[in-house]
Formats: structure tokens, C-alpha cells, sequence
């Protein structure tokens, strides 16, 4: 894995990680515009809905940190490997 392509493979992992995290708050808060935008035609079932989403809410924000931290510890991983790939172990100067 200590190598540019494995470097690689990790930033897009946490980058990808990060923007799955996105994309889960941006598709809940769509949710919930449009129970906002439905409220009138959902009659009873509103504060129910709006219960799901409060749920979700809180259980994407409860995600998200281990998530975030996960994504940091794999940059950190990969700029390790970039260091030790761009290091001249065996003193050559080339």
C-alpha cells in the first residue's frame, strides 16, 4: 500500500466518507422541506413525520463525528505513507 496509487486510495476514501456524510444531512433536510411544503395535505400524520425526520436528525449528527474523525485518521494515514514514500531512506540525494 506504500505506494503513490495506495496514497491515493486513501484520500478518496476520506473524501469520500466526507461526502457521504453530506449528502445524508442535504437528503434530510430535503425531507423536511418538503414535509413543510406538504404540511397541509398530510393532516395527522405531520407531527409523526416530523418525528422520523427529528430522528434521522439526530442520528446523522450522532454519525457524523466518528465519520469526520475517521476520514481525518485515513488523510493522516495517507500523508504518512506520502512522507515515507518521498523519503530518501537510503541517502543517495537522487
Amino acid at each position: 500500500m506504500a505506494n503513490e496509487q495506495g496514497v491515493q486510495a486513501l484520500k478518496r476514501l476520506a473524501s469520500n466518507l466526507q461526502e457521504q456524510v453530506g449528502a445524508i444531512k442535504q437528503a434530510t433536510s430535503a425531507l423536511e422541506s418538503e414535509l413543510s411544503s406538504n404540511r397541509s395535505g398530510l393532516g395527522p400524520h405531520v407531527s409523526s413525520i416530523q418525528s422520523v425526520i427529528d430522528n434521522m436528525n439526530a442520528e446523522v449528527q450522532d454519525a457524523s463525528s466518528p465519520v469526520n474523525e475517521l476520514a481525518e485518521k485515513v488523510n493522516s494515514l495517507a500523508a504518512s505513507y506520502q512522507e515515507f514514500i518521498g523519503t530518501d531512506r537510503f541517502g543517495g540525494g537522487n
